[in-house]
C-alpha cells in the first residue's frame, strides 16, 4: 500500500508497507509531526499536541488542546474535562488573542452552560481580545438569557421621548423576498428602528455567498423603549386622572 513520507525517517519517496497496520507514528524529539499531501503540509501536530489541519503552525494554546482548521484560531479547544470551545479567529495562550486579522467569536460549553462571546473590535494576529458577553443558556435552562446585572453596567441615562419614538416605528406585516412560499411574517423595519434607537441596529453580511451588509435588529433591546413608553403613558394617565378627580370635586 503506497503512502507518502511519515515522520522524520529521511525518506522522500513513497514506500510500501508490508502490513496495513501502523501502531505508532513518531517524530524526532522537540519536533512537530507533519503529514504532507502532494508535497504540501496538510496536518501538523506540534510538541504540545495541538493539531493544525491546513495550519502549519498551530497557535500556542496554554490550556488544554486545540484543533485548528484552515486558519489560525478557527477550530476547537478543550481546556478541561467540563469545558469545550468552538473558536473563530481566537486562541488562548494565557490571554485570548486573535488568530489573524478580523473579528473573533467563541461559543463556550462549560459546566452545563452555553455562552457566546464576541470581540468588541476587529484585531490583528496576536493582538489581545476584549470580549463582549452575548446571550447564554444557563445550566438547566431551556432558552437564551442576556446578562443584565447593574454591576456590569455604567448607567448613562434613560430613554426619553419614548412615545414619539414608538410612534415612528412600523409594526409591519410582510413576507421575505427569498421565501418562495411567501409565509406571512410580522416585525419591525430596521431602518425605522435605526432612526430612533440606533444602539439596537447592526449591519453585517449574513447571507451566504452575499457580501452585501444588511441591517438587523436586536429585538430584546427594543423592550426598554416599550417600557419607557408605557411609563410615559402612565404619567399622562395619572395626570389626567388627577385632573378629572379635581373637576369632579368642583361640580359635586
Amino acid at each position: 500500500m503506497p503512502i507518502s513520507t511519515i515522520g522524520q525517517n529521511g525518506l522522500n519517496a513513497p514506500i510500501t508497507l508490508t502490513s496495513p497496520v501502523i501502531n505508532t507514528v513518531t517524530s524526532a524529539s522537540a519536533t512537530a509531526l507533519t503529514l504532507q499531501s502532494a508535497g504540501t503540509t496538510a496536518v501538523t501536530i506540534n510538541t504540545s499536541q495541538n493539531v493544525g489541519i491546513g495550519v502549519t503552525t498551530p497557535s500556542p494554546w496554554s490550556l488544554g488542546k486545540g484543533l485548528e482548521v484552515g486558519f489560525a484560531g478557527n477550530g476547537l479547544n478543550a481546556t478541561r474535562q467540563a469545558e469545550f470551545n468552538v473558536n473563530c479567529n481566537a486562541y488562548y495562550d494565557g490571554t485570548w488573542r486573535y488568530g489573524g486579522t478580523g473579528k473573533a467569536t467563541i461559543i463556550q460549553f462549560s459546566d452545563g452552560t452555553i455562552t457566546t462571546l464576541t470581540a468588541t473590535a476587529s484585531g490583528s494576529a496576536g493582538g489581545a481580545i476584549s470580549w463582549s458577553n452575548g446571550p447564554y443558556v444557563a445550566n438547566g435552562g431551556t432558552s437564551w438569557t442576556s446578562a443584565s446585572d447593574e454591576k456590569l453596567k455604567n448607567i448613562t441615562g434613560e430613554i426619553e421621548n419614548a412615545l414619539d419614538k414608538v410612534g415612528q416605528l412600523r409594526a409591519a406585516k410582510f413576507t421575505w423576498k427569498a421565501d418562495t412560499e411567501n409565509k406571512p411574517q410580522v416585525g419591525l423595519i430596521a431602518q425605522d428602528v435605526q432612526a430612533v434607537l440606533p444602539e439596537v441596529v447592526n449591519s453585517t453580511a449574513y447571507i451566504m455567498d452575499d457580501e452585501t451588509e444588511y441591517l438587523g435588529v436586536n429585538y430584546d433591546q427594543v423592550i426598554p423603549l416599550l417600557v419607557a413608553s408605557i411609563k410615559e403613558l402612565k404619567a399622562i394617565n395619572d395626570t389626567q386622572a388627577a385632573e378629572i378627580a379635581e373637576l369632579k370635586a368642583k361640580v359635586a
